[in-house]
């Protein structure tokens, strides 16, 4: 019985750390679109004073 506990637990923690790693990745994607389109507009900025 002590193995299938500790056999839940790990699989527990393996779920919620996978969970966690998908979070992170997905909110890291919005913060680098968020500053992708702040710097756009210095890019075409930058892009006409090279013209």
């Amino acid at each position: 019985m002590f193995k299938r506990l500790f056999g839940t637990a790990v699989a527990a923690a393996v779920v919620a750390a996978g969970a966690k790693v998908v979070s992170d990745i997905l909110k890291a994607d919005e913060e680098e679109k968020n500053v992708i389109e702040l710097d756009q507009p210095e890019v075409k900025e930058e892009v006409k004073e090279e013209e």
